[in-house]
């Protein structure tokens, strides 16, 4: 089964002169979702208080759409397969995802 991961962070890594890197802070987890990814948009729960930062990893390819109470669609972000995004976000906001080819 296709599976969209959602890693929530506090915060990123950042460098000596406090620019920020894209790289996963692990000390940083607030939180952790599995989403099935099917032909029907499917919600992630809503973001931790405490989260900033999402990393998005798909293991096939897939549509996104962000927001308080979002549906994906087949126009919505494309990720490929196997692709790796971070993202800001805000506390409560909600990622959807559905398949796409």
């Amino acid at each position: 089964m296709a599976t969209l991961y959602i890693t929530e962070y506090s915060n990123l890594k950042a460098d000596k002169y406090g620019h920020i890197l894209q790289a996963s802070n692990l000390a940083g987890i607030v939180a952790e979702q599995a989403i099935s990814i099917s032909g029907s948009s499917t919600q992630s729960s809503a973001f931790n208080t405490d989260t900033k930062w999402v990393e998005l990893h798909t293991d096939a390819t897939c549509s996104i759409a962000s927001g308080k109470n979002p549906t994906a669609t087949a126009g919505a972000h494309r990720m490929k397969a196997d692709e790796r995004i971070y993202a800001a976000v805000e506390p409560g906001q909600i990622i959807a995802v559905i398949t796409n080819t």
